[in-house]
């Protein structure tokens, strides 16, 4: 009908629209290039278990209904609770950048542009900073893409927040030559590093502070989980530390886990000898989360 069309393009309008996105908690993506899609769906898996989640996508880099196809999956199952929206515009603009809220958002993507030399993809990524930095306070994290790993340390100089560059030719390189090595490893990866399966999570507990990572593994301490390393205060990685290694104040413990709500310190830590028949990925009893 009439009216169905006209509330139909009036939504279609307030998703794909120039309006301003009041939301938090949310994911932003500041730019688009092939990888876009494929980062939606993993974005959509991570937020299943939170019963989804929002996405907004900030571009200038093609036209409006071009990014709507390439943001909504072919099946909308595949989003599972996931919501998508685009807004058009520069990510080099503080005006755009509070366009999507980014100031409230847990965490912001910046895509490198694969159209372009690695060096000029490197410097559109560190001018995005620039612009994050014109905000004196971010509720999340910035994970940068940038090509060539000789600028990684100029895009950290020019950030005012906590920021995470990936350098994805690199580490794919090494990646390959690893599995070439080892070809088992390719599955190994391939589970560890997507959202179905098991996954790496970093979390601080604070009633862990003072033991040592020793003894939270040798009696399974975090039901559902098994403790891999630490990401020490001053980001230091730390994987399987030393028998006398500490948890201190603000550090994480990296664990491989099924998501990031299936797993939690016991209530009652088990010993050494009881460990054998939990440590297959168990989640935490009731009881054990009282």
């Amino acid at each position: 009908s009439v009216t169905q069309d006209m509330m139909s393009s009036k939504v279609d309008s307030l998703r794909f629209g120039n309006s301003r996105i009041i939301e938090h908690h949310h994911t932003v993506v500041l730019g688009s290039s092939e990888a876009l899609r494929p980062l939606i769906s993993q974005l959509a898996l991570a937020n299943e278990s939170e019963g989804g989640g929002t996405v907004v996508v900030l571009s200038d880099k093609m036209p409006m209904d071009e990014l709507m196809r390439i943001v909504e999956l072919p099946d909308e199952r595949d989003l599972r609770g996931t919501e998508t929206v685009v807004r058009h515009g520069s990510p080099l603009q503080a005006e755009s950048l509070l366009k999507v809220s980014a100031p409230t958002a847990k965490s912001i993507v910046i895509l490198a542009d694969l159209d372009i030399s690695a060096d000029e993809s490197d410097a559109k990524v560190m001018r995005t900073v620039v612009a994050l930095s014109a905000f004196p306070k971010l509720a999340g994290h910035i994970v940068a893409e940038v090509r060539d790993v000789d600028n990684v340390e100029n895009v950290r100089l020019v950030a005012r927040h906590p920021i995470e560059c990936v350098v994805a030719n690199d580490t794919i390189g090494r990646m390959m030559i690893n599995c070439a090595r080892q070809p088992a490893l390719a599955s190994v990866l391939e589970s560890l590093l997507g959202f179905e399966g098991d996954e790496f999570y970093l979390r601080a507990w604070p009633e862990l502070v003072g033991r040592s990572f020793h003894s939270i593994f040798l009696e399974d301490t975090l039901a559902g989980a098994v403790p891999i390393g630490l990401r020490k205060r001053n980001g230091r990685i730390l994987l399987i530390p030393g028998a006398d290694e500490i948890i201190d104040d603000h550090d994480e413990v990296i664990v491989i886990a099924e998501d990031d709500n299936t797993y939690g310190p016991r209530a009652t830590p088990l010993g050494p000898s009881a460990t054998a028949g939990t440590r297959s990925g168990a989640k935490p009893s009731e009881e054990d989360n009282d």
